[in-house]
């Protein structure tokens, strides 16, 4: 993939194959991890014990899946320790910064759906710039409102391809549903990195 230039969801979902042939089972590994701590904050309803347990723990975790993704899409190998990045970084942040998006998405939904999607694309680059560049959680978010200006689109494409995959991988009696969710996830990340031209 051409650094420098914005690349095509196409494009990106083809870079990350390539990069996941020689991480596969690393990754696999990581997104099974993310998975396990979505189910169990998903057990967790309601109220502020459900909204704790979604942003303090199975949010900072998610962002170690997309560092970990993150890592992937550079031709790094990553751990299952990556999981836990979030919390070594900087967890309070992380965990607000989770809040944060969550409410801002939740808030956007609510008016109609539409502005919930936008604000989910315009924001998706949130827990990059945290772990990337270690911006504090409204940092994150303002910079990524900022830098996907002209992105949306694009995003879009790739949010949609992402989940046709992970739909034909829960087709696939759930047993391709992980490895797919590495897949979007990596490629998710390889359009970060080459809309940054790094």
């Amino acid at each position: 993939m051409t650094t420098g230039t914005p690349p095509g969801p196409v494009e990106c979902f083809g870079h990350a194959w390539h990069r996941l042939k020689h991480a596969f089972v690393p990754m696999l590994v990581v997104t099974t991890g993310s998975a396990i701590a979505l189910g169990i904050a998903g057990r967790v309803r309601g109220g502020w014990p459900g909204l704790f347990v979604q942003a303090a723990f199975a949010g900072p975790v998610g962002i170690g899946a997309m560092g970990a993704a993150l890592r992937v899409a550079r031709g790094e190998t990553p751990g299952a320790d990556d999981l836990f990045v979030a919390f070594r970084r900087d967890w309070a942040q992380a965990a607000l910064l989770c809040l944060l998006m969550g409410c801002a998405v939740a808030l956007g939904t609510a008016l109609f759906v539409l502005p919930g999607i936008w604000l989910g694309l315009r924001l998706s680059w949130a827990p990059y710039l945290f772990l990337d560049e270690g911006l504090a959680a409204p940092d994150a978010l303002r910079e990524s409102f900022r830098r996907t200006r002209g992105h949306a689109l694009s995003l879009l494409g790739l949010w949609a391809i992402a989940g046709a995959v992970v739909a034909v991988g829960f087709a696939l009696l759930a047993v391709g549903a992980i490895p797919a969710a590495a897949w979007a996830q990596t490629a998710a990340a390889a359009y970060y990195l080459g809309a940054r031209g790094r």
